[in-house]
């Protein structure tokens, strides 16, 4: 194979989620579900992937690896669960015609803004996720105190408690929102969180 021959397109991957992932990914299979999921994503030209997909025999060789200590299905299966509950893949169950589905997709920005589209009917939105507008759709929402970790930094019981504290007093999808905007802004504190938090109360937001 000459150099002509080589296949040169690139996965898209935005600087600030490959960062974070980077960061707060302990597990190597998580690692891997979450770069198969953004493979198979760019090469549909949609967002989302079906977990069928990632059941297929290259998926589970790729994520799961010839020496897995349980079976490849299992290990996908656990790789996927925690990189939805630590905020690095979005799950959404889409519910069409008596039959149930669940999709994945990179937390990015651009993906989290896309579903947020979709839930107010925005059709652009809902064919770049290969959803129909009238689909049933339910969002899986991370744990707050993954997400923390992965979007912010280390959980302490201090901050355990503030974020308890927050989800008494905010909306969940202001905090989640909080976090991505101060670690956009670099600023990865929950004084800051807080701060935007609290404006965004004083404004109605």
């Amino acid at each position: 194979m000459g150099r002509d021959d080589l296949d040169t397109r690139f996965v898209p991957i935005p600087h600030d989620f490959l960062r974070d992932v980077l960061r707060a990914t302990r597990e190597l299979a998580e690692l891997k579900s979450i770069f198969y999921v953004a493979y198979l994503a760019s090469s549909s030209g949609r967002r989302t992937v079906d977990r069928d997909e990632l059941m297929a025999p290259d998926a589970l060789h790729a994520i799961a690896g010839e020496d897995s200590p349980e079976p490849a299905e299992t290990r996908v299966r656990r790789a996927l669960d925690r990189a939805v509950v630590n905020g690095a893949l979005l799950q959404l169950i889409v519910l069409r015609g008596g039959q149930r589905k669940t999709l994945y997709l990179t937390a990015t920005a651009e993906s989290r803004d896309a579903v947020e589209r979709f839930k107010s009917n925005d059709s652009a939105a809902s064919t770049s996720l290969g959803i129909e507008v009238d689909d049933e759709v339910e969002v899986y929402r991370p744990n707050i105190f993954g997400l923390y970790e992965r979007v912010m930094g280390p959980l302490t019981p201090l901050i355990a408690e503030q974020l308890r504290d927050a989800e008494r007093s905010y909306p969940r999808e202001w905090i989640e929102q909080a976090m991505y905007e101060a670690a956009e802004r670099e600023h990865r504190s929950w004084r800051y969180v807080e701060a935007i938090l609290t404006r965004w109360e004083a404004g109605g937001a």
